[in-house]
């Protein structure tokens, strides 16, 4: 049993291997759950959050995006898991899920993703990539919310360069 669980190991792709975190699971199956499911599992996530509970946050907002939930709730919760990350202090597992928030255009947290990932990238000591997303926010939202804090933190990049 053990044998088969190092093989198996072995053969997963780099890509992958991010799942070897402790905050997340290997190998749990992919369930798909109905919409209601979803959004009922959305609103537990987003008690969870609200209650610091950032484990049974990721837990609840993952079984969301296994939902047949709308593709805005979907992003919503990839960027609640990826926020839940960071408390966690999982800074990598947090760009997986924050990186997959604008390929649902109808959510309202893109700009906040963008944001996010930016700043997380920053953190890690990746300038490069972290003015890449702030440029692309700047490009998507050029007039939002996040735009100033965009320009902030590219002004805090190029002082650091």
């Amino acid at each position: 049993d053990l044998h088969r669980l190092i093989r198996r190991q072995r053969q997963m792709c780099i890509r992958d291997r991010i799942y070897l975190s402790p905050y997340a699971s290997a190998g749990n199956p992919r369930l798909i759950y109905s919409k209601k499911e979803g959004e009922r599992f959305f609103q537990k996530g987003t008690d969870a959050y609200n209650a610091q509970n950032y484990p049974v946050a990721v837990d609840y907002f993952r079984k969301c995006i296994d939902s047949e939930a709308g593709g805005s709730l979907i992003g919503d919760a990839y960027f609640w898991v990826g926020n839940s990350y960071i408390h966690l202090k999982d800074e990598y597992l947090a760009l997986e899920y924050l990186k997959r928030v604008p390929e649902y255009p109808l959510c309202k947290n893109i700009d906040d993703a963008l944001f996010l990932t930016a700043v997380t990238y920053r953190k890690l000591g990746d300038a490069e990539m972290a003015r890449f997303f702030l440029e692309r926010l700047l490009r998507r939202f050029p007039d939002g919310e996040m735009a100033k804090l965009a320009l902030l933190e590219l002004k805090r990049l190029k002082s650091m360069d």
